[in-house]
């Protein structure tokens, strides 16, 4: 579980340096094939398989909130060769790079103020709290909210264990 974590910060800190398994693995101080079966264990997805979605992912983060060009994006987020990151980015977003950053710029102008987030509650209206169901274990609910949200920060999700 402390090497997982490890290795999630790793990545959250140098997702945009041209890394690799074998520098995370290093990093962390254990073998390549004993991080990968600790990623399977414990968030179900191989370290490279998470390292490419946590990219991607803050690919798809810049080309909707900034005007970078998709090789500025590619670059930005770790990948050396924008063909390449056009086809995994299209493999996992289901839209070529430049398409996505169109669409969610279109989006973007199409908001209305209650998507936007630009409305209140009503006096005395509260927003209703999340379940306080605890899991099993701190290693159960890090492996599950780091399965269920490989784009989220690996340092986000850590600092809940803290």
């Amino acid at each position: 579980y402390e090497y997982v974590k490890k290795s999630l910060q790793f990545i959250d800190y140098n997702y945009s340096r041209s890394i690799d398994v074998d520098d995370i693995a290093a990093n962390v101080g254990i073998s390549r094939s004993h991080l990968y079966r600790l990623f399977m264990k414990h968030i179900s997805v191989p370290p490279n398989e998470y390292l490419t979605r946590y990219r991607i992912q803050k690919a798809s983060l810049l080309l909707e909130s900034s005007n970078l060009s998709v090789g500025e994006a590619a670059y930005s987020t770790g990948f050396s060769d924008q063909l390449y990151f056009s086809r995994v980015f299209k493999k996992y977003k289901g839209l070529s790079p430049s398409q996505y950053s169109k669409r969610s710029h279109e989006k973007k102008m199409k908001k209305t103020p209650a998507q936007t987030g630009a409305f209140c509650l009503p006096p005395g209206a509260s927003r209703k709290q999340p379940d306080n169901q605890s899991l099993a274990s701190k290693e159960k609910r890090f492996a599950q909210l780091a399965a269920l949200f490989p784009w989220e920060s690996s340092a986000r999700i850590a600092a809940r264990f803290d």
